[in-house]
Order: structure tokens, then C-alpha cells, then sequence
């Protein structure tokens, strides 16, 4: 009997807390249970948007390989769009800091380039795949003759042209 008295006194002691936990919510019977609805927002460009947009004067000025950084953490879709070519706002992001840095045009080329390269999505045919990339390098060439001043320009026109070089004509010698 003390056996069987022990025995009972731990088996209510072991199922005791399991019997008087609180149900966190009831539902009634034959009620089916809505989930919460999870609230997602759409992916926010940087805060600095409207500034790419408007022009640099806001922004400080970033090295090379800031910028760079910077468009290897762009999100896909605001570099490339849905038709494989650069969104305007990657365009204005590269432009306005290229100007504000003060790059020269190689290196703002190649931080357009870099966009391409990093987040260009490829279909696997050879020949698709080329006429895309071949689109969005002439939109970065015509990018590229955009950013030159007209003055800049007409100063490629009128550059010279290196000829052969000429030997030096020796002073006359000085007679004592």
C-alpha cells in the first residue's frame, strides 16, 4: 500500500504542471483559425534617392572603391531591368558620384561596367546572352558621350596629331 500510495504522489506531482497550463487561445469547435497576416514592404531604395535624382549636392564625395562597394550590395532590379538594360536610377547613382568623386571617365565607365558584370541575369543561349550584353554597352557608350562637356569635345576634335620627331637644329658655336 505504501508503494502504491509513493507512486501515486509522484505520478500527480509529474502530470500536475501539464494539466494546469494556461491554453494560450481557445477557439471554439468547428471555427477555423485565420493566420496573422505578415506585413511586407516593398524593398526601399536608399534614402539618397532623391538626391541621385535631383543632382550630387548632397552627397559626399566617394573613392572608386567606395563606389564599387556600393554597387556590389544594389539589389538586382535597381541596376538592371526587366529588358537587360541599366535602370535610370543606377544611371544617375554612377553619374552623380562619378561627378561629385570627381572620376575620370575610365574609371566611371568601368563602375557602369561593374553594375553589367555583377548583376546581369544570363539565359544560357551564347547568342542572346551577347545581343544583351552588346545592348547595354552601346547604352554605356552613349552614357559615356553624355558625361563630356561639349568644350571637352570640340577639344578631341582639335587635338593634334603626333608626327615623327624631328631632329634638333644645333646652336651655331661661339668664335673667341
Amino acid at each position: 500500500m505504501n508503494f502504491f500510495n509513493n507512486t501515486l504522489i509522484i505520478t500527480a506531482l509529474l502530470t500536475l504542471p501539464f494539466i494546469s497550463a494556461r491554453q494560450v487561445k481557445t477557439r471554439k469547435p468547428g471555427q477555423k483559425s485565420i493566420p496573422t497576416p505578415i506585413q511586407t514592404k516593398a524593398p526601399a531604395l536608399p534614402a539618397q534617392d532623391e538626391a541621385y535624382r535631383k543632382g550630387a549636392a548632397a552627397l559626399p564625395a566617394k573613392t572608386y572603391k567606395q563606389l564599387h562597394d556600393d554597387i556590389k550590395i544594389l539589389k538586382t532590379d535597381q541596376v538592371i531591368n526587366q529588358n537587360g538594360l541599366l535602370t535610370d536610377y543606377f544611371i544617375a547613382f554612377v553619374k552623380n558620384n562619378a561627378q561629385k568623386s570627381a572620376l575620370a571617365d575610365a574609371l566611371t565607365q568601368a563602375l557602369l561596367q561593374t553594375g553589367v558584370h555583377l548583376h546581369a541575369k544570363f539565359s544560357g543561349d551564347n547568342e542572346k546572352d551577347t545581343r544583351q550584353l552588346s545592348a547595354v554597352n552601346q547604352q554605356i557608350a552613349n552614357i559615356m558621350s553624355q558625361l563630356k562637356t561639349p568644350a571637352q569635345q570640340e577639344l578631341e576634335k582639335i587635338k593634334p596629331v603626333p608626327t615623327a620627331p624631328t631632329k634638333a637644329i644645333p646652336a651655331p658655336a661661339k668664335q673667341e
